[in-house]
């Protein structure tokens, strides 16, 4: 009686683990698409680039100091926030990013977008998962020592 309880405790934890992943993937497709879109002009949605940054590399970017008197956060932010919206470029839609992980690191490309035109290149681009949420990764030393070394 004891193992069939194990046994089914066993499966309910391999179950809700897959689970877990298959539901990472999907929120890091949906937010590798609003990344993208959000380069290429189409944000809209009151988001700034800061939003997909890193809680460690946004406390670094607020410490340094740009060329314009103000943090490079703020100086940063400003620029990209004033650029979204004005793209001729098409959205990307979650289903077009593909994903490889490895434990909390992610990097994710884009399959395909546009026209023969209009086409972007396939790039990479690397995340960090803290907590729930998926980051963008820019490979700092202060984030490398706060969320481990790039796995890739």
């Amino acid at each position: 009686m004891n193992r069939r309880i194990l046994s089914l405790v066993l499966i309910a934890l391999a179950g809700t683990l897959l689970l877990s992943s298959c539901s990472a993937r999907a929120h890091l497709r949906r937010r590798a698409a609003a990344y993208a879109n959000f380069l290429g002009g189409n944000g809209g949605r009151g988001e700034a680039l800061a939003d997909f940054w890193s809680p460690v590399y946004i406390a670094m970017m607020k410490r340094r100091e740009s060329r314009f008197g103000k943090s490079a956060y703020d100086a940063a932010n400003q620029s990209f926030t004033s650029f979204s919206g004005k793209s001729a470029l098409p959205m990307v839609r979650s289903d077009e990013i593909r994903v490889q992980t490895r434990g909390r690191f992610a990097k994710t490309f884009i399959r395909n977008v546009g026209s023969n035109s209009q086409r972007r290149q396939e790039n990479e681009v690397r995340w960090v998962r803290v907590g729930m949420t998926w980051y963008v990764f820019n490979g700092s030393q202060e984030e490398e020592k706060a969320y481990g070394r790039w796995p890739f």
